[in-house]
């Protein structure tokens, strides 16, 4: 029977937790672990049509779901992370959407797998800069003399400056030092996988810095750091811009990096800010009560 893929895991923070290994594997264990079938050098530069999450239950075999999404496929297929109940598969070449389709209705027919769905890839979708509070036309009635769609943020201080008991997660780019956050942020992660995408020359870890998302040539935005201030940037500070919440801590998650991310990182990364456990990395000790995703 087909559970819910990873998009509605995600949406309801019980998302896949995913651990990079290097090449395909036979055999899932309980606790995540895999047994090598042969090795495979990961490769970050693919396309939608090159990679499935597929759910399959704790010590499933997973060659035979190998097996058949390379026949349906007509191409070679390695396994590149490890999920909690799952593994991420990785095609040697773009795969056409009909064919990749019949891959999958084949491959959910298999006894144990219980989801499969691409791995789409995720990319940051604008980047304005708000440098002061009076440039914040979201947050207020009014931009300048004229009327805005705001959300009157004034208004809701009276009853509430927000409250340091409240974790907000920032699944985004990362983060950066500056001056009008730095005191409102608790130690996040890395939950990227892929070495290049990250561009830090590893995979998982704790360190959320933002090494950049740029592709193609077009300049980094440094949207997680802009998003972070937006929702938790010191007020009454005299210094740039008012978050929207005075008191609450600020928990950066980084899952996009160079051209974006994956959307199994994506949901992995919903799943430690929630304080679920994702193999690779420690638990998250501060879950967050709100995930944005903006």
């Amino acid at each position: 029977m087909r559970r819910f893929g990873l998009i509605g895991l995600a949406t309801a923070a019980t998302a896949v937790a995913s651990l990079q290994v290097f090449g395909p594997a036979r055999t899932i264990t309980a606790t995540g672990s895999v047994e090598p079938r042969s090795e495979a050098t990961y490769e970050s530069s693919v396309s939608d049509g090159d990679r499935l999450v597929i759910g399959v239950a704790a010590g499933a075999d997973t060659g035979d779901v190998l097996d058949i999404v390379e026949v349906a496929t007509d191409s070679t297929a390695s396994i590149v992370s490890v999920l909690s109940d799952g593994i991420v598969v990785e095609f040697d070449q773009s795969v056409a959407p009909a064919v990749l389709g019949d891959a999958i209705v084949q491959a959910e027919l298999i006894t144990g797998v219980e989801f499969v769905e691409p791995d789409h890839r995720r990319w940051i979708t604008a980047a304005p800069d708000d440098p002061v509070y009076s440039s914040q036309w979201s947050s207020s009635s009014m931009y300048g003399a004229d009327m805005a769609a705001g959300i009157r943020v004034e208004d809701a201080w009276t009853v509430t400056p927000g409250s340091p008991d409240v974790v907000v997660a920032v699944v985004d780019s990362g983060m950066l030092p500056h001056p009008d956050i730095t005191a409102r942020l608790v130690p996040g992660a890395d939950l990227i996988t892929s070495p290049s995408t990250s561009g830090d020359g590893d995979g998982r870890d704790g360190d959320n810095t933002d090494t950049g998302d740029t592709c193609g040539g077009v300049p980094s935005t440094w949207h997680g750091l802009h998003v972070a201030g937006t929702i938790g940037a010191t007020t009454n500070n005299g210094l740039g811009i008012a978050g929207v919440d005075q008191r609450a801590r600020v928990l950066p998650v980084r899952a996009l990096g160079a051209c974006g991310g994956w959307a199994s990182d994506v949901a992995d990364a919903i799943r430690w800010a929630a304080g679920l456990p994702v193999p690779g990395v420690p638990d998250n000790p501060t879950p967050a009560k709100v995930v944005n995703l903006s």
